[in-house]
């Protein structure tokens, strides 16, 4: 069982990093019929990039979660969907995910070293300039590609 849900973001820059956190910390939304915020916004850098990491309050079994509700698979695909809508038209993003245990995805074996060249990652936001289309890439906005969620 996943414990926590995360929405983790990887940007090139400090002040892009800041700002998204920033409008992260704010931002609320309603999915069916209960309202969703932040639980935990942070920024923290990492070798040469900064990562935003961030805990909705509702899916997932950790003390952000509700556990009862948020953890259907619609509900969280209708929650994914608003928070890549969120960042879509935000600049100096490199990689985003959201998804239970998302912050495992930017890591590679257990000695916490980015893996920086993972881009076949279902439900993963990038940025354009890091690969070409592919089959089963989708545009966000005008800077990123989202691939498919995992069926």
């Amino acid at each position: 069982m996943a414990v926590y849900y995360s929405f983790y973001i990887e940007c090139y820059q400090e002040q892009d990093a800041v700002r998204i956190h920033d409008k992260l910390r704010a931002w609320t939304t309603e999915v069916h019929g209960r309202e969703i915020s932040m639980a935990r916004v942070l920024v923290e850098p990492e070798g040469e990039l900064w990562y935003v990491y961030a805990n909705p309050k509702g899916p997932g079994y950790s003390p952000f979660g509700y556990g009862e509700g948020l953890n259907e698979p619609e509900t969280v695909a209708l929650l994914e969907d608003r928070l890549y809508e969120l960042i879509a038209s935000e600049v100096g993003i490199r990689r985003a995910l959201c998804g239970y245990e998302a912050q495992d995805v930017f890591r590679s074996g257990g000695d916490n070293l980015l893996d920086l060249e993972d881009l076949d990652v279902h439900n993963l936001v990038f940025d354009r300039n890091l690969k070409p289309q592919r089959e089963g890439v989708m545009e966000l906005g005008s800077l990123y590609y989202r691939t498919r969620r995992r069926s």
